[in-house]
């Protein structure tokens, strides 16, 4: 589900959280899971949430999660690849446009990611 819009903001730091945040939400589904992906805007801001049917991370992870070099289950750590980073690096730049990041978990039922940045939104790109 998504709504067109253009983005003013820097095209790497923009593909960089859309990265991230949607191959954390594969690597940590389960097999058979779902994804939904929504973008959308209003005035003044950028809507992005990326909702999972994965694993899940345990309450006592979820307020550390965005903390560098954070993995939540070291065994898993030892299967699925990953630095720890991706979501701290998302963190910074979200925070860098003076956005929002929330996420709310459930284990094994899974996990949604919510990014609200305030950006410029032109409804048809010159180009």
């Amino acid at each position: 589900n998504a709504t067109e819009f253009t983005v003013f903001a820097s095209m790497d730091h923009i593909k960089g959280i859309f990265y991230n945040v949607i191959s954390n939400a594969i690597k940590y589904n389960k097999v058979n899971g779902r994804i939904d992906i929504v973008l959308k805007k209003n005035q003044n801001n950028m809507y992005f949430s990326v909702e999972d049917t994965g694993i899940g991370i345990p309450n006592k992870d979820q307020n550390r999660i965005f903390q560098r070099f954070y993995r939540v289950d070291k065994q898993r750590s030892k299967t699925i690849p990953g630095t720890g980073l991706g979501l701290s690096i998302v963190k910074h730049v979200v925070y860098y446009y003076k956005g929002d990041i929330h996420l709310t978990s459930k284990e094994d039922v899974g996990t949604k990611i919510t990014i609200e940045l305030p950006i410029v939104v032109k409804e048809t790109p010159e180009s």
